[in-house]
């Protein structure tokens, strides 16, 4: 039965990932950089710190044109990697809002399971700029939950656990409500 349910929240979850799915992968705010003649202004506001991982609102404008593209920029400071120990990556204005979502179907639906056997419950939706979150559950009652700034490195991968994966919901809304 257990299983049956981890089952049906996997595939819930992978459900929301289509509906939510964008055809265009370039992030708004790196189509918007991508402008040619532009003079582009960035402004970061730090929202919190979660894992080492500072959360900050960013607005680019164009100054020419007035048009601004906003964002939630996570960054991360990883010390083990010899080649960018720095990884930064932007969520797009439209993209909070389902981003929010799975994190809280994790926290309340699929951490308060417990399974059996060895399970993973991955959001297949990944923001534009491949950031994704995820979880998995090895030994009973413990459930290992990561975000990743960076599709298949290592070294972005950001271990999560309850505390702090609800200081990473908290941070977005809080920087949701500066947009």
């Amino acid at each position: 039965m257990k299983q049956f349910i981890t089952v049906t929240i996997a595939l819930f979850l992978f459900s929301i990932a289509n509906t939510l799915a964008q055809e265009n992968k370039i992030s708004k705010v790196e189509d918007f950089l991508g402008k040619s003649k532009s003079l582009i202004k960035r402004e970061y506001i730090q929202v919190a710190i979660v894992q080492k991982m500072k959360i900050e609102v960013v607005t680019y404008t164009d100054m020419i044109s007035g048009v601004n593209a906003k964002g939630i920029r996570f960054s991360y400071r990883n010390d083990e990697s010899r080649f960018n120990p720095i990884i930064g990556r932007v969520l797009d204005e439209d993209e909070v809002d389902g981003f929010l979502k799975i994190i809280k179907i994790i926290r309340e639906k699929v951490i308060p399971s417990n399974v059996n056997a060895h399970t993973e419950v991955y959001y297949n939706y990944m923001s534009r700029e491949n950031i994704s979150i995820g979880c998995s559950q090895e030994k009973e009652n413990e459930w290992d939950v990561s975000l990743q700034l960076r599709d298949s490195e290592v070294f972005s991968v950001i271990p999560l656990d309850l505390k702090s994966l609800t200081e990473l919901e908290t941070a977005l809304s809080m920087a949701k409500s500066q947009f």
